[in-house]
């Protein structure tokens, strides 16, 4: 089924005032038109947008109902490092005020939004490999399409900006020619040597948990359908934030379990996953890991360290921070993991991005102390992460927003993918264990891209 055919003559006279308004001030002005659609899957707006070799994105949480995609680019907004995150969300403050909008009463969303992500570790060097996704990038995109329960709504966003000044939307990087990439990921026996050095480095006290990433390489002839990937991922792992986000003919995808935060109103929710065991292949046995999950002395400590990081992080810049006194499971298709969900009450004037910052990257992630475990992590991985573990998502025109830990993920260019997966060293941590841990986590995103690479 196709979209109903957009109310193209209102928004030219929408972003006439806009015209006006932005020559008055000397600031871009947005004009965003909003309405509900026949559509019912947003993904066929990612996949027609990826077919035109437009930049795209595509969100979507089946469990709970919401899916979001969007295609070109009505506004980029850039960082490098956390400061000037802070102030790209301040100028999107900015940007809305000014808006000339026609809202949909029912719409779900405050307006237009944002989509888009950070690296993982902002001061660590960039390689080829993540080219395009270098530092924090959010985009307004020119065609949006939101579904959440029973209806589905067609945003078009266009900017007017002041005589004189280019057209930020424009001016996103264009494709660069050249071979794919590499991964560079080393082979297993190089990671477990680096895990081996972490675990000395702990016990001699340098941290108390250090996240370690590996990359392995997937190769495909005919390249990736990374569309029929993105259907498999959610229809697999429903319970799990199923992304993608494509730019400079390269698209960052996964589905990850980890909420990072989500902002509704000044109602926070964010997640603390750490531990992890396998599935059974029988209800006994998965029942049996799950208890052994829950009685391992070296998980509960690795989960530990997640929550009362996160809980200080809260602590920083909410009210009311709660969380429940014991771990729960959170059962995959695949593995199963400590759980503890964390609620709260933000302070005025934060959005999900401010938030986000706080948290940022998290022990799940990083490790702890923060900045000991960044500094083992560029000594040992010898990974350039780029976006991998860093946080990806929407913040709509209110501040209102959700990012997810962007784990369980590839970055796929032409005939290249770079899988992705860490794991979190303790003192207790064995090599060998930690390595069958990775291949487990990897195992989403290569069975639904071999599914069909042939």
């Amino acid at each position: 089924m196709t979209a109903e055919a957009p109310p193209l003559a209102d928004l030219g006279e929408m972003l006439s005032t806009a015209r006006a308004r932005a020559a008055s001030t000397g600031r871009p002005v947005l004009a965003s038109r909003t309405e509900r659609i026949a559509l019912r899957d947003p993904l066929d707006l990612y996949a027609a947008a990826l077919a035109r070799g437009d930049d795209c994105f595509y969100w979507e949480h089946r469990s709970e109902g919401v899916a979001l995609a969007g295609a070109g680019c009505a506004l980029e907004l850039t960082a490098r490092d956390g400061d000037e995150v802070r102030r790209l969300s301040r100028c999107w403050k900015d940007v809305v005020s000014s808006a000339v909008t026609v809202p949909d009463a029912a719409y779900p969303l405050a307006g237009p939004f944002l989509f888009g992500g950070l690296p993982f570790d902002p001061e660590a060097r960039p390689t080829g490999l993540w080219r395009g996704f270098e530092g924090a990038r959010f985009v307004l995109p020119e065609r949006a399409v939101v579904r959440s329960g029973d209806g589905t709504w067609l945003t078009l966003n266009r900017v007017a900006w002041p005589e004189g000044h280019g057209d930020a939307g424009s001016e996103a990087d264009a494709p660069q020619d050249g071979s794919a990439a590499s991964s560079r990921p080393g082979d297993s026996s190089d990671w477990k040597c680096a895990v081996a050095e972490v675990v000395r480095e702990i016990q001699r006290g340098t941290a108390e948990k250090v996240v370690l990433a590996r990359a392995v390489s997937l190769t495909s002839p005919d390249g990736f359908d990374v569309v029929s990937a993105l259907r498999d991922l959610r229809e697999s792992y429903p319970g799990c934030f199923v992304f993608a986000v494509t730019r400079c003919g390269a698209t960052f995808l996964g589905a990850t379990p980890e909420r990072l935060v989500a902002l509704s109103g000044r109602r926070v929710l964010a997640s603390c996953l750490a531990g992890t065991a396998s599935r059974g292949r029988t209800e006994a046995e998965d029942a049996a890991l799950a208890d052994a999950l829950l009685r391992s002395r070296k998980d509960a400590w690795e989960h530990e360290v997640v929550v009362r990081s996160l809980l200080e992080a809260l602590d920083r810049c909410c009210e009311r921070v709660e969380a429940p006194e014991r771990p729960a499971i959170l059962k995959l298709t695949n593995v199963q993991h400590l759980y503890t969900p964390l609620c709260a009450l933000a302070r005025p004037n934060q959005t999900a991005l401010d938030l986000a910052l706080e948290l940022h990257p998290t022990p799940a992630v990083g490790g702890a102390p923060r900045e000991e475990a960044l500094r083992l992590i560029r000594r040992y991985e010898r990974l350039d992460r780029g976006w991998y573990s860093g946080p990806v998502g929407w913040m709509g025109a209110d501040g209102d927003g959700e990012l997810a830990v962007a784990i369980r993920s590839a970055l796929v260019r032409g005939r290249e993918a770079a899988l992705f997966a860490g794991c979190g060293i303790v003192a207790e941590s064995d090599p060998d264990s930690e390595h069958e841990e990775s291949r487990s986590k990897l195992r989403p995103m290569l069975e639904a891209l071999r599914g069909r690479a042939g």
